[in-house]
């Protein structure tokens, strides 16, 4: 009976885990919301406490990696689009001289 001993793993639930999951979706909603810079920070909260060791830990860390880019491409096209509205600005004065 030595033998036959019996190995137990840990089966302790992630305590991190909802909370990956609930701020990755948190993530999404904001970002397709338009609430640009929170959906972004949620997104990456998400990612850093979501362990990937079970299937909710799994779940979050996806979840805040699409809540992270919806958001960042929102906030790059913004920051792009605003780059080309104020360029054509800097020249203004040059135009004004002649």
């Amino acid at each position: 009976m030595d033998h036959e001993q019996e190995t137990y793993r840990d089966v302790t639930p992630n305590q991190d885990s909802p909370l990956s999951l609930v701020l990755g979706v948190l993530s999404i909603i904001f970002g397709v919301c338009g609430m640009l810079l929170p959906g972004l920070v949620l997104g990456i909260i998400g990612i850093v406490t979501a362990k990937r060791n079970d299937n909710l830990g799994k779940s979050g860390f996806v979840c805040s990696i699409i809540g992270t880019i919806i958001s960042g491409f929102f906030v790059a096209l913004i920051v792009l689009l605003l780059g080309f509205m104020v360029l054509p600005l800097t020249f203004l004065p040059v135009f004004f001289i002649w």
